[in-house]
Parts: C-alpha cells; structure tokens; sequence
C-alpha cells in the first residue's frame, strides 16, 4: 500500500467531509483526525487549548480532539505534556463540567504511565484539588485503575513464572 501524505490525506478527508455535508460526525472526525498530526508543536497548541480555552469549541468537538491526542506511537512526541503539564495544568479546566473533565482525564492523563510515582502523583494532585469534586474523583479512578493494572500484571508475571518452572521440570 502506498504511504500517502498529509497533504493527500487532508484532501481526502476534506473531500469526505464535504461529501457528508458537513454533519457533526464527519466535522469530529475531522478534529481527532487533526490532533493525531504528529507534530509536537502541534500537540502543545491543543494542550493549550484543551486547559485554557476550553470553551472554544463544542464539548463534543473537544472530546473528538481529545480522543486523537495521545497515542502510543506518538508518545515521544507528547512525553513532557502527559508526565509534566498535565500535573501542572489540569487543575485549570477543574471547575468545568463532568464530561469535560473525565474526558481529558481519560484521553490526555498519563495513562500510558502505569507506576507507583504516576499514582502518587495522582493521588496527591487529587489532594490538591479537592475543591474540584469531579477532578479528584476522575484522578483517583485513574490512579485505582493502574494499581489494579500494575497487581494484574504482578499476578500475570507470577502465574507464567510458575508455568514456566512446570515447563523445566518436564524437561
């Protein structure tokens, strides 16, 4: 399959988009599409956006965005966003409503993080906001979340370790 380039693919989705009439689906497609961009100014401009002009698009717009922003394969590109600003500047969309909130949580925290440090530091930004009841709420299910995922993963290590110890004595 030939690779094509952002340009070529910016046509296209323009050309899908303008096919579907503009609906609210394909315009939100358009703007996961967007954030996905891998270009690290790029993903400071919506950071930016997402915690200090959260109100300058629709909620729904926002979250497409959201959605698009962190991916594994781009995670060089947004290291420093999801370890550093988002435990400096989450607390400014603390105020907003539920669904804001937990989708930037969900989709712009530090979830590829999964570490005793990450869930202290949740933990204690949680503290730190208190006043900010959806906030602490979202941040100390996300820090519940991986310590559940780091004992799964405990318990994963120490059931293949065990088979792998049956598998030597079979041998």
């Amino acid at each position: 399959m030939r690779k094509l380039s952002t340009e070529e693919k910016t046509k296209i989705l323009d050309a899908e988009v303008a096919r579907d009439k503009n609906s609210d689906r394909s315009i939100r497609a358009k703007c996961r599409c967007h954030a996905s961009l891998p270009d690290k100014e790029h993903k400071a401009q919506l950071w930016n956006k997402f915690v200090n002009e959260p109100d300058s698009d629709s909620l729904y717009n926002m979250k497409a965005y959201m959605s698009g922003f962190s991916s594994l394969d781009q995670l060089d590109l947004i290291e420093p966003i999801l370890k550093e600003k988002f435990f400096e500047e989450v607390a400014n969309v603390g105020g907003k409503d539920f669904f804001y909130v937990d989708a930037l949580v969900a989709y712009c925290g530090p979830v590829w993080y999964v570490d005793q440090d990450t869930i202290s530091r949740l933990e204690k930004l949680a503290e730190d906001n208190k006043q900010y009841d959806t906030l602490k709420r979202r941040l100390l299910e996300l820090a519940d979340d991986m310590r559940r995922f780091l004992k799964a993963q405990s318990l994963s290590e120490l059931y293949i370790s065990t088979l792998n110890r049956w598998e030597d004595k079979k041998i």
